[in-house]
């Protein structure tokens, strides 16, 4: 009696899987960020319904998207220019690192790039005086095979613990410390 109920309970949880699936129909998935790294999120969010479509929802104060040129020019309070240096942060997935528009970190940034691409890493401009620089240091980083975004620094510099800049943000594994078996 008991493995009948068992039976008779997984075929109607299988059937009412099977019809929930029919009702939710595929939906293109939308670019939040499109990058050369970039991984598609919606086979995570796919079952995944609001209860109050998107249209309806207010957007947040301050959230609407800025330009270029409001955005420039960047500095950063909490960072300055530094000797290149790395820190190891366990459990970072994705290799950062951080430089300025300065001539130090663009020479770094010119003799690093190959390795910064055999290591994956995705970039973070702190500093940056004007659009045209910057769109001509994105254009090379593209062609490097590198992401590159403009991002303020303090919250980079608090939570990671970093003081100056160019610095690679890497996992202990990945920059060769980990466990060696």
């Amino acid at each position: 009696m008991r493995h009948n109920v068992l039976i008779i309970f997984c075929g109607l949880l299988l059937s009412g899987t099977a019809h929930a699936e029919r009702l939710i129909a595929p939906r293109q998935p939308t670019a939040v960020y499109e990058g050369l790294s970039t991984i598609p999120t919606w086979p995570y969010f796919q079952r995944i319904q609001p209860d109050t479509p998107s249209s309806t929802l207010p957007i947040p104060q301050g959230t609407q998207k800025l330009s270029l040129e409001d955005r420039l020019p960047l500095q950063t309070t909490r960072l300055s220019v530094g000797q290149p240096q790395m820190k190891t942060i366990p459990g970072l997935i994705t290799p950062l690192f951080i430089m300025g528009m300065d001539p130090q970190s663009l020479t770094w940034f010119q003799q690093a790039a190959d390795g910064l691409v055999e290591i994956g890493a995705r970039g973070i401009v702190v500093q940056a005086s004007n659009q045209s620089d910057w769109l001509d240091l994105q254009h090379k980083a593209r062609q490097a095979g590198i992401d590159l975004m403009l991002l303020e620094g303090d919250a980079l510099a608090q939570g990671y613990g970093i003081t100056t800049y160019p610095v690679i943000l890497i996992d202990p594994k990945t920059a060769g410390e980990g466990d060696h078996e």
